[in-house]
């Protein structure tokens, strides 16, 4: 059965105050809202600018950028998992100002591991979060452009792995497979939910850090620990070169506004 975070948290009473749900859900709209004007405002004539090549230091500089937010995703995901659905103050009490990965342990955590949120207890493990970006991934390693919605839509319909998504996402999706929703529409309406947890918000920082400062923004132990951890299921650094790859290849890499 599907389950979705917001249930989760629900569970372990978590969140119980309705204006803080809302805070929450406004804080992650302007988040999305802020990503999305930054990028609209990157864009300029970048398709009128020349295409970059492998080797180049605009490449190299792209790649920094680029692994530094994928990675600082994971890691901020690794780092958030352990105490999600917590209340700051019981994350103060437990654990402290904690400057490396936790276990994931129950208690002082408050979920199970299972499929959907964490795999193992190992520190460094990776939860939904990083599944669902995985699947977005394989989305353009197997498909060619243009991407539209409804091409996402039915991929992760067909290929993605929904035991690992967080139940909430996987709605709207079947919303789309029902006939009830375009898939161009589906969001517009979709009331989610959950989305300010510590893992959330850890991991949408931590990817904005990586992409404006590059992959050294993470201490070497850090970038080794999430990536060895999770092994088992994927290959983080070669996921993002073979997604590099493919933006290549589709001229979706330029030379306009990369190198500062």
């Amino acid at each position: 059965m599907e389950k979705s975070g917001q249930d989760n948290c629900r569970r372990v009473g978590h969140v119980k105050d309705a204006s803080l749900q809302y805070c929450r859900r406004e804080f992650m709209k302007r988040m999305g809202l802020a990503t999305a004007s930054a990028a609209v405002a990157g864009l300029g004539d970048v398709f009128a600018a020349p295409l970059i090549s492998k080797g180049t230091p605009e490449f190299d500089f792209y790649r920094d950028r680029a692994m530094g937010c994928w990675l600082g995703a994971a890691i901020g995901d690794a780092m958030g998992g352990p105490v999600e659905c917590q209340h700051y103050k019981r994350i103060e009490r437990h654990y402290g100002d904690f400057t490396d990965f936790l276990p994931y342990k129950k208690p002082p955590g408050l979920l199970d591991l299972r499929p959907g949120y964490a795999l193992y207890a190992t520190p460094g493990s990776i939860t939904d979060d990083t599944f669902i970006r995985l699947d977005l991934t394989r989305f353009y390693l197997h498909t060619e452009p243009p991407y539209t919605p409804a091409q996402l839509a039915d991929y992760l319909l067909k290929h993605a792995d929904f035991s690992n998504w967080w139940g909430q996402a996987v709605k709207v999706l079947r919303r789309i497979e029902q006939g009830q929703v375009s898939a161009e529409e589906a969001g517009l309406d979709h009331i989610q939910g959950g989305g300010g947890d510590a893992d959330s918000i850890a991991t949408n920082t931590a990817s904005w850090l990586g992409a404006i400062s590059g992959e050294s923004v993470w201490p070497k132990k850090w970038r080794q620990n999430v990536q060895e951890a999770n092994l088992i299921e994927v290959d983080l650094r070669k996921t993002l070169d073979d997604l590099l790859a493919v933006a290549l290849k589709n001229g979706s890499v330029r030379t306009e506004k990369i190198m500062p």
